[in-house]
């Protein structure tokens, strides 16, 4: 733990070359801790503590993102907690959904590059999650605001980016249940009382076999690609109207 708070206070730094060498010593520590048997003790100080700092480092220092330091350290700290990362650590940080649509977006990448965080995020049942999570930002409420427009945007576009980045894996998912967030609920009142901010809605999984004007079914067995497609379709022709 002191050697985690000491890389914590380091990830925080103003200093560049203090920020970089926090990331490649916590990305050594998190893979010697992984290994070793104590991923879920490195998840509950990394969700806490470390993503905090790593976030504060991602805005701080966008020289290290950009040279891809900083979020591999993500799954590095999170490989076995993939699911409640998105789940609970993710909406409890970030400020709102257009900061969890537009975080995550970024993240998407580095899972999809390397085959352990690859299988991790589809095994845990973290990428339903997500998608979940995002179908739910991208559906229109009764508050279309500036700010509701912007997060459904960004959603669409991590949406877009999921579809990209794992086609086959989606293809072999099921549709998920759509979840409807209330307009006048925060993020992080939401994630203390999850059954009075969530809904069901279950009109878009139904609309994946309903047929389109030219009498198309538009998913031949509503699967999670042809989910995210309808959306994607349907997002951009309310966007053009």
């Amino acid at each position: 733990q002191s050697l985690l708070a000491v890389l914590r206070a380091g990830l925080a730094s103003a200093d560049a070359d203090v920020s970089l060498l926090s990331c490649r010593l916590l990305q050594f520590v998190a893979t010697g801790l992984q290994a070793s048997g104590h991923g879920t003790a490195l998840y509950s100080w990394f969700s806490w503590q470390g993503f905090s700092a790593l976030l504060h480092t991602w805005r701080l220092h966008p020289q290290l993102h950009a040279s891809g330091h900083i979020l591999p350290l993500i799954p590095a700290c999170c490989s076995d907690q993939l699911n409640d990362l998105f789940a609970v650590t993710l909406p409890r940080v970030l400020a709102g959904d257009d900061a969890y649509a537009a975080f995550v977006a970024e993240i998407l990448p580095v899972l999809s590059e390397m085959t352990n965080y690859r299988q991790s995020f589809v095994a845990s049942g973290a990428i339903l999650t997500l998608l979940g999570s995002l179908l739910s930002i991208g559906m229109p409420s009764d508050v279309e605001g500036t700010h509701a427009l912007r997060s459904r945007s960004l959603a669409f576009d991590a949406l877009a980016t999921v579809w990209l980045l794992f086609p086959s894996e989606l293809q072999a998912l099921p549709a998920v249940a759509v979840l409807s967030r209330s307009p006048d609920v925060t993020s992080s009142e939401t994630h203390r009382d999850e059954h009075n901010r969530l809904e069901f809605m279950p009109d878009l999984t139904r609309d994946l076999n309903t047929p389109d004007r030219e009498g198309h079914s538009s998913s031949a067995g509503g699967d999670a690609a042809s989910q995210v497609l309808l959306v994607l379709k349907n997002g951009s022709r309310k966007s053009a109207i």
